[in-house]
């Protein structure tokens, strides 16, 4: 069995690669968004860890987002592996709000900043665009805007017209 293992101020924790299905599931695991999120909250307490993206992390994302020039994403989240947390989390969270929307991640570099570089996700919607902002506020208010820092200005959300 594959896993994920993080050490955090000698403590390990892992999870079974089981817990990233090959398959779309409607909603991720529970668990592993608690348990990711307690990671998430050490590394910026500590600043140390031994995250790396795993095959089993790339699965898992292909199957809950379309990444748009897939080379640059998974680059992105080489450099930056503890985001694939937060992006388990937030699909489940944007689809309370965005349901039957499709998900897209891009990698975003500012030309003239390389290093100011982010990850977007996409929220591909046929809303109207009034109503589709008015549930982006809510999602904002409800969770975004908490979890926003533990991207550590790395990831960003918007709406896409389709």
């Amino acid at each position: 069995m594959v896993s994920l293992a993080v050490s955090v101020d000698q403590a390990v924790w892992s999870t079974p690669a089981a817990t990233f299905p090959a398959h779309r599931p409607s909603s991720p695991f529970p668990n592993a968004v608690l348990e990711s999120s307690y990671v998430r909250t050490n590394w910026g307490e500590t600043g140390s860890s031994t995250v790396r993206l795993s095959d089993e992390h790339v699965q898992w994302l292909e199957a809950l987002y379309v990444l748009r020039n897939r080379k640059s994403v998974l680059s992105f989240l080489e450099s930056h592996p503890l985001l694939v947390s937060l992006l388990i989390e937030a699909h489940q969270r944007i689809g309370g709000y965005f349901p039957h929307s499709r998900l897209v991640l891009e990698a975003m570099a500012d030309p003239e900043y390389p290093a100011d570089s982010e990850l977007v996700i996409y929220v591909q919607t046929d809303t109207n665009p009034e109503e589709a902002f008015e549930r982006l506020q809510q999602l904002d208010d409800d969770w975004w805007l908490h979890a926003v820092r533990q991207g550590q200005g790395l990831l960003c959300m918007n709406v896409e017209f389709v």
